[in-house]
């Protein structure tokens, strides 16, 4: 029998308020060729009976002796994975019928492309619109703020399951943001992309969800992230030094890009050192005027 094109990984602990939604609409995708793996780590609610009541072939149910957590949850179901692509969904999300269609052409169509997000609905906990991502599409403007924050919905990734693997994954010694962690280290392999259309609703402040009840850790994590990132890998050559001032630019209050700003401009000569400066001020001068157009309605 012939392996799926894409493997869904799902880790679900204790979701069986939205967890009939999520995987309905993963099971009414218009792309048919794929597997879906469900990690059910350990819940005590009713998740295990809902699954039960599916009997769809392409659902594969992990069960979890005891929770082990999302992290490593992702890593026994990506280990399990025969698909050439693997797709993330989250147990309390909506993918739209067409988004496995949509990201799997689009990997198909373009090589270089390792990692493909999409950009998501943001929906409430009762499901209440609250609005839309917009995030940049293509590699260079994901990259110019990625080490600021994440630039890419977690649960609504599609990447190559061999770049996966050669890259070992998910980080096990992390609790939260380890998806932020895993892109950065993807970046340094391959592009990576989000389709401009909304193929997917992402759920924040559901009960327990950690963007609710784990923020301030959350961003502690992803500061200590990007921090060893960006010191892993800095240099003084132009790609490195330009990556840098460019998410400076775009975020000039961010302290960890601050500092690294500073060692970059300390290490160049003077004139380098003031061309630097000059384009830093004409960013900035201009952001501040494009503020101004957008705050009085010129």
């Amino acid at each position: 029998m012939a392996s799926p094109k894409v493997t869904v990984l799902m880790p679900v602990c204790n979701g069986e308020r939205y967890l009939g939604k999520a995987v309905d609409s993963i099971l009414s995708q218009t792309f048919k060729d794929f597997e879906f793996l469900i990690v059910n780590d350990g819940s005590t609610d009713r998740t295990m009976e809902i699954l039960k009541g599916y009997e769809d072939p392409r659902i594969k149910v992990i069960s979890n002796g005891k929770n082990i957590g999302l992290t490593k949850s992702l890593n026994k179901a990506l280990r399990k994975a025969k698909g050439e692509y693997i797709a993330r969904m989250d147990a309390d999300d909506i993918s739209e019928s067409n988004r496995l269609e949509r990201q799997a052409e689009f990997l198909e169509e373009q090589p270089l492309v390792g990692v493909l997000g999409i950009n998501s609905w943001i929906i409430g906990e009762k499901g209440e619109s609250l609005g839309k991502t917009q995030y940049a599409t293509a590699n260079r403007g994901i990259m110019a703020r990625m080490l600021g924050e994440n630039q890419m919905v977690h649960s609504s990734l599609m990447a190559r399951k061999e770049l996966l693997e050669r890259l070992g994954g998910y980080e096990e010694k992390l609790a939260l943001a380890q998806d932020y962690e895993l892109i950065l280290r993807l970046s340094n392999a391959a592009k990576l992309a989000n389709l401009p259309e909304p193929l997917h609703q992402w759920r924040i402040n559901s009960p327990g969800g950690i963007t609710k009840t784990k923020r301030e850790a959350q961003k502690r994590a992803r500061d200590g992230i990007r921090k060893a990132f960006l010191e892993k890998h800095y240099s003084q050559n132009q790609g490195f030094r330009d990556l840098v001032l460019e998410n400076w630019m775009n975020n000039s209050a961010d302290r960890i890009l601050l500092e690294y700003r500073d060692k970059i401009l300390a290490n160049q000569p003077f004139m380098t050192r003031l061309l630097i400066k000059t384009r830093m001020a004409a960013h900035l001068l201009a952001k501040r005027a494009k503020r101004k157009v957008l705050k009085n309605g010129i």
